[in-house]
């Protein structure tokens, strides 16, 4: 596949939503796609690309970040493209919302 961006694609927050469908529908058109999630590996059926790569992520947690792009950069040589999806929410009224976010 010729683009102008490159094709390995790290995606976070690939285990359900808008990035797993992200995911899986970059690898069918051809890019090398690592997903990730906080939980261990999901896979996403027995038919699924064999250009997409789940591996465990968290983006809270420093190591695991490091650890997953050092899997990447072993394995490709590099990353082309980084989809940032992964989020977390926060419910509360908006004081104590504050209060958590500034401990």
């Amino acid at each position: 596949m010729k683009n102008n961006y490159g094709n390995v694609i790290l995606i976070t927050g690939a285990s359900s939503g808008i990035g797993k469908a992200a995911a899986i529908r970059l690898a069918e058109i051809g890019f090398k796609v690592y997903g990730t999630t906080r939980e261990k590996s999901t896979q996403f059926d027995k038919n699924s690309n064999e250009n997409l790569i789940m591996l465990k992520l968290d983006v809270c947690d420093e190591n695991s970040i490091i650890s997953a792009i050092e899997t990447v950069i072993q394995k490709e040589g590099r990353i082309d493209i980084l989809i940032n999806n992964a989020g977390f929410g926060i419910a509360g009224s908006i004081e104590c919302v504050i209060k958590s976010c500034q401990s």
